[in-house]
């Protein structure tokens, strides 16, 4: 568990996130992040927004890998077969 201050920044206030904690969850600047309220607890979660963006980054990345290294008919066949069966 890290353990973090609030700070003002002007008119508001902010939580440091600390770097490893940053690191752990892949945290960039910028980003931007939802907060709940629970009676006197907060969560903070990342916006999903961000979350979509992810996964189409992601998306973008393997067709452009499947470009590059095109699988034969043969073996895209056999994948879509195997995942096919029953599973044991």
């Amino acid at each position: 568990m890290s353990r973090t201050k609030v700070v003002r920044w002007g008119k508001n206030l902010v939580i440091p996130v600390p770097s490893d904690v940053a690191r752990a969850v892949s945290l960039t600047e910028g980003e931007q992040l939802d907060i709940e309220v629970h009676g006197r607890q907060m969560v903070i979660r990342r916006s999903a927004t961000f979350a979509r963006a992810d996964v189409e980054a992601a998306a973008e990345e393997i067709i452009r890998e499947r470009r590059q290294h095109p699988l034969p008919t043969a073996a895209i066949r056999k994948l879509i077969d195997v995942g096919r069966r029953p599973s044991r």
